[in-house]
């Protein structure tokens, strides 16, 4: 599949309010954490990434809100059309309430009956070398989850649309070496924005969106408990940004100045990068 020797390979096809998609792609295994992006972007992605419609073992979702599951139509009907006869076990997962929704949200264009769905008590999902921890997110969505991906000694964690982190979120990713973390806004152009006040309580509630400061914040926690632990910098993506209430310098401003207060530094206890909205980006190797 394009990887020479045991490693996590990260790409994102698309980040932000209208659109999420994310390759996580190891020696044996290649999986997609959403399908709210085009076909296109799909394929270029992959392409980009050494890999082929074909060569994906399965698609994760989050939760069912648009920006997460748009795409997934197309993007299913290209990869079920790559498949080997009689070759690979693909599935989509998701929790029953995502599936549920999903369907109904894309009624007549989709059906699910097939789909692994994930459960509470599900610790987690063996794919080739990967193994995939889900845990709940708190958002206004069905029966949300985020991810954690590990393989060969190296962890990888996706967190995106939750109104604040949890608890159960914490213990899952304040170990990892390499996190995909939302930073939607920056809150006072939220509060000052032409958003409706019904839509800004929504987004600033525990079921809405991580803020940049709460990003920071979250972030500091992780990288004490890293103290003493990690020798190497916590790898960290910002994602999910907003196209009305933030920018890639605003969130990187404001996470930078919060970890700063705390002494930790940028290239010394972390590496900080913002995904870009909709476009494939930068692939990362971990």
């Amino acid at each position: 599949m394009g990887i020479d020797k045991p490693r996590i390979k990260f790409c994102s096809f698309s980040s932000g309010s209208s659109g999420n998609c994310y390759l996580v792609a190891t020696n044996s295994a290649a999986i997609l954490v959403d399908a709210g992006t085009t076909g296109k972007n799909v394929v270029s992605g992959l392409g980009k990434c050494g890999l082929m419609p074909g060569d994906i073992d399965g698609i994760f979702l989050t939760h069912e809100h648009h920006d997460h599951v748009r795409g997934l139509p197309v993007i299913l009907k290209e990869i079920r059309k790559n498949l080997c006869e009689g070759g690979k076990d693909f599935r989509v997962y998701g929790s029953s309430g995502t599936i549920a929704a999903t369907e109904e949200r894309l009624f007549g264009k989709i059906e699910l009956s097939d789909a692994k769905i994930i459960t509470p008590s599900l610790d987690e999902i063996i794919i080739g070398d990967m193994v995939i921890t889900p845990f709940r997110l708190s958002h206004d969505a069905a029966e949300p989850y985020g991810f954690r991906i590990d393989s060969h000694g190296k962890s990888l964690a996706i967190v995106t649309d939750t109104g604040y982190v949890t608890d159960s979120i914490y213990r899952n990713i304040k170990d990892v070496d390499f996190l995909i973390l939302e930073s939607n806004h920056e809150k006072n152009i939220l509060l000052m924005g032409r958003y409706p006040y019904h839509l800004k309580t929504r987004i600033l509630g525990d079921k809405g969106h991580l803020s940049n400061e709460a990003a920071g914040e979250a972030l500091g926690r992780i990288l004490g408990n890293r103290a003493g632990i990690k020798d190497e910098p916590l790898r960290v993506l910002l994602a999910h940004l907003s196209k009305d209430n933030n920018t890639p310098e605003m969130a990187r401003i404001t996470v930078n100045n919060i970890l700063f207060e705390s002494d930790y530094m940028e290239g010394r206890e972390y590496t900080l990068d913002v995904l870009e909205r909709d476009i494939v980006g930068e692939v990362f190797y971990l």
